[in-house]
């Protein structure tokens, strides 16, 4: 099962579409790779994949601030089970 999770419960918080468009699309790029078999000489191995969404926000003074967020979802999927999507808008 590939999880989409955001740390704020979505009636409080509302998501712009665009973020929702970024989840769905690493969902699917998620569920890509479990299908996909990868050929490794005398063995088949699987990919999997943790993918970090984010979005600019008023606040940040470049793009390094967004890339940050992005980073900080990544490294918090994988501690949550890896092979997810997570998002930040903190």
């Amino acid at each position: 099962m590939i999880e989409i999770s955001t740390p704020f419960a979505p009636s409080l918080i509302p998501r712009c579409l665009i973020i929702d468009q970024a989840a769905l699309t690493g969902s699917r790029l998620l569920e890509a790779l479990a299908t996909t078999d990868m050929d490794a000489g005398a063995a088949t191995i699987r990919i999997t994949a943790t993918i970090g969404v984010t979005q600019m926000l008023p606040a940040d003074q470049d793009f390094n601030d967004m890339m940050q967020r992005a980073d900080a979802a990544l490294y918090r999927g994988k501690e949550a089970g890896r092979n997810r999507v997570e998002i930040n808008l903190t």
